[in-house]
């Protein structure tokens, strides 16, 4: 799988938890590819703005910003490969 990551290609799986991890934003028992897309969909919404996503605002700071991004992109495994 291949996500677009801070201007680069990343290939990615999933990390899977035995507790639900904030940065699970999908809710799916995994945090992988869908859970940075889903961060990436209100990424630069503020609460209350259409398109806002409490679940991707995982620090609980009112906007989904790179603090969000940069949190779930750290809990993907680490057998990530980018180029």
């Amino acid at each position: 799988m291949a996500i677009w990551m801070a201007w680069r290609i990343c290939d990615v799986g999933a990390l899977e938890f035995g507790a639900v991890s904030p940065a699970d934003v999908n809710g799916d028992g995994t945090v992988d590819r869908f859970d940075v897309a889903r961060v990436d969909a209100s990424f630069g919404k503020r609460s209350g703005q259409a398109g806002f996503d409490a679940k991707a605002d995982v620090n609980g700071d009112q906007v989904v910003d790179v603090n969000d991004l940069a949190f779930v992109a750290r809990q993907l495994p680490p057998a990530v490969s980018c180029h």
